[in-house]
Order: structure tokens, then C-alpha cells, then sequence
């Protein structure tokens, strides 16, 4: 039996035989502990019975953010690579008083970190904190777009909390999702002064190839088959 509070974690990694789901949703501060709740129930009731589910994170956000849920589910077959998950595998029913603002299937591209560059951990020991930067791409420009991630943003390893980078591209090819694990968001303003990171300005390394937007996040459950992890 599933045990709640476990310290339940996962690892996000470039392995081919996972696949990742991300939807956001749109949540008013004041509904977003019911939806969480909502979506833990769904998840621990629903997705553990399925036999490709590995476990999910759900993220709640900061300001304008509403909640996110980043879930990981196993190839079964190789000719399966939907672009947007089927509906077993989506919180849309169960969250259904909320908008849905994104429900895409992503790959892990790339991962760096400054522990292990073949992994990263998300749990609240970890990183309780989260960002999601969110490039929106021509397909034809998601390559060019992934290159200049991977020659750019290493050089934010080191900046205060920022524990890992973790670069996921949509199977549609119209988002990449730069998915960033915090211990604590102190180093969010000295990025922002870096070469290649001044926003609101043409000094950023994906200018003329994507748009961008940042949502900020705090971690509020880990799911997997064998546990589940809340605050406290």
C-alpha cells in the first residue's frame, strides 16, 4: 500500500522510455488549495491503477500562476507519441471548473545540474521551489531555439538556490520548457543582470526565435506508485 508523506520523489531524466506530461491550469489564489487537493485524489485513485504511470508533481503558483502538474508516464509501445496526453492521462476531468491553459507532452532534452548530470531530483528536500521558463517556437525554430539553450544557460549553474536546469521540448514542436529546481529563488535578480538574460531588453539569447514567459512555483505533493510527499 501507497504511504502518505513518504518522502516520495522523482527523478527527471532524458530516458526515452518516459514520457512527460505538463498542463497548467488556470486557479485563483483563493481555489488553489481545493484544486491541488482535487488533483491528489485523482491522481492517488486514478493514474496509480494504470500500469504506465511512474508519478506526478504538482506545483502551485506564485501570483499570476495558477497550478501545474508535471507527470511522468512509461512508453508502453514505441509507436506511442501523442503530442497532447489522451485523456487517461490528463487532470482536465477532474479539474474541470478550471481552465486548462497548456496540456502538451513534452521530451527531457537536456539536464544540467551540479551534482548529477544524468538526473534530477524533485522532492521537497531537494528543491521546494520551481520555475517554469516557457519559449514559445515556430517548429521549425524549436531546434535553433533548444541550441541556444544548451550553449547559454550553464552558465547560470552557480547562481544562489538554483539547483538544476532541465530542458523539455514539445513532441508539437510549438514549446520548450526551461523546468528549473530551486532550493530558493535569492538568485532570480542576478540572473536577470546577465548577458543574454536582460529581460525586457534585445539582450536575450533567443531573440527573433521565441517568445518567453517565467511562472514561479512552490512544490505541493510528489505521487508516485509507492508514496505520496505533502508539505509538513
Amino acid at each position: 500500500m501507497a504511504s502518505e508523506n513518504s518522502q516520495a520523489r522523482l527523478t527527471i531524466s532524458n530516458d526515452p522510455a518516459i514520457i512527460t506530461a505538463i498542463e497548467r491550469f488556470e486557479v485563483d489564489e483563493s481555489r488553489k488549495d481545493d484544486a491541488i487537493q482535487l488533483a491528489v485524489r485523482y491522481i492517488t485513485g486514478t493514474w496509480r491503477q494504470q500500469e504506465a504511470f511512474i508519478g506526478a508533481a504538482l506545483l502551485r503558483g506564485r501570483n499570476h500562476s495558477g497550478i501545474s502538474c508535471y507527470a511522468q508516464w512509461r512508453r508502453l509501445t514505441d509507436a506511442f507519441s501523442p503530442d497532447a496526453p489522451p485523456p487517461a492521462w490528463s487532470l482536465a476531468a477532474a479539474l474541470a471548473e478550471f481552465p486548462t491553459v497548456e496540456s502538451r507532452i513534452f521530451s527531457t532534452d537536456f539536464i544540467e545540474n551540479l551534482s548529477d548530470p544524468t538526473g534530477t531530483i524533485l522532492s521537497f528536500e531537494e528543491a521546494p521551489h520551481l520555475h517554469y521558463g516557457l519559449f514559445s517556437v515556430k517548429p521549425e525554430n524549436q531546434n535553433k531555439v533548444m541550441d541556444l539553450g544548451r550553449g547559454n544557460s550553464g552558465k547560470l549553474l552557480g547562481m544562489p538556490g538554483l539547483a538544476s536546469i532541465n530542458w523539455h521540448r514539445s513532441i508539437d514542436g510549438r514549446m520548450i520548457n526551461n523546468f528549473g529546481t530551486w532550493q530558493h529563488f535569492d538568485g532570480l535578480q542576478q540572473m536577470g543582470q546577465q548577458k543574454g538574460f536582460r529581460l525586457g531588453t534585445t539582450d536575450v539569447y533567443w531573440h527573433g526565435w521565441a517568445d518567453w514567459d517565467n511562472e514561479l512555483f512552490d512544490l505541493a505533493a510528489v505521487i508516485t506508485r509507492e508514496g505520496l510527499s505533502v508539505p509538513g
